[in-house]
């Protein structure tokens, strides 16, 4: 097994899947993915991992605070909180205006 691979086995032990999460996490936003999923100029390549242009654009993590959406914008990643209505709309917002303004 080559360094890299038993640091990884080390991590993946100590640090657990690293704040990825699995399908079953992602149920309570049943209702946000579905939104997201009829955005037609976005493509799921995984299950609640989306891409736009080529580029991963949003996916889900999970922390003992919730759930998380990073979101990326034209410079960065944004982590976004989705754990309530609010989160919720405000990530659908920000998605809708990226994709409206693709500078």
């Amino acid at each position: 097994m080559s360094r890299s691979a038993k640091l990884w086995v080390w991590a993946k032990f100590v640090f657990g899947n690293g704040g990825r999460r699995d399908a079953e996490d992602l149920i309570p936003i049943a209702g946000l993915l579905d939104k997201i999923r009829r955005e037609k100029r976005i493509k799921e390549s995984k299950f609640g991992i989306f891409y736009w242009r080529g580029k991963g654009f949003l996916h889900f993590h999970v922390d003992p605070r919730g759930l998380f959406a990073d979101l990326r914008g034209p410079d960065d990643w944004e982590r976004l909180a989705v754990n309530d209505r609010p989160g919720q709309a405000l990530l659908l917002a920000k998605m809708s205006q990226l994709l409206s303004n693709p500078g």
